[in-house]
């Protein structure tokens, strides 16, 4: 039940937010439940891991982050 209801929030919450902002926050997804699992689980990572999530993290950000404008559509 916990499950269906945090997806469920996590869905409202992206309905409020704008795209590239929620790109943003889904790709802080694996470093959110890393600190988690250190905190609460008392998980150990190594030095692989943490790079590994580092280029997730920024991977994903970096997707959903477009600095360009789009070209003008000129209608012929």
């Amino acid at each position: 039940m916990s499950i269906v209801l945090g997806f469920a929030a996590e869905l409202q919450a992206l309905r409020r937010l704008s795209p590239p902002a929620a790109g943003v926050l889904m790709s802080l997804d694996p470093a959110i439940a890393f600190v988690v699992g250190a905190l609460v689980l008392h998980e150990r990572a190594t030095s692989w891991v943490l790079l590994g999530l580092a280029c997730v993290v920024v991977a994903g950000a970096g997707v959903t982050v477009d600095r360009t404008t789009p070209e003008e559509v000129v209608p012929q």
